[in-house]
């Protein structure tokens, strides 16, 4: 059974880069570290685009590094509709996030 801990890194890249520094270097991220995983959100207001992603990084002890990524992303016309737009979001992630748990354990 492995452990597993969630940092909230900021938006700020150089503050960021440095908080996975100290991750490194305090042993929290190491030869042991099984996987890595970045969700994200990212609005483009040029566009009204609302966008959510997860990259996941896989490191095997006898095989390659796996790297697989899921994203979504809304157009401005979604969010023209009458209803709480946040809800169906997160929704569909649940979804989504469900159905690849259960992928896995089969």
């Amino acid at each position: 059974s492995s452990l597993s801990y969630t940092v909230l890194l900021p938006t700020n890249y150089t503050e960021a880069q440095s908080i996975v520094n100290d991750l490194i270097e305090e042993e929290w991220i190491d030869w042991g570290t099984e996987a890595i995983i970045i969700e994200y959100l990212a609005y483009c207001p040029n566009e009204h685009l609302l966008g959510a992603g997860v990259v996941m990084t896989e490191f095997s002890n006898v095989g390659p590094v796996k790297m697989t990524q899921d994203k979504i992303v809304l157009p401005e016309s979604f969010f023209e509709k009458d209803y709480n737009w946040t809800s169906v979001l997160l929704i569909i992630f649940f979804v989504d996030f469900f159905a690849e748990e259960l992928i896995d354990l089969y």
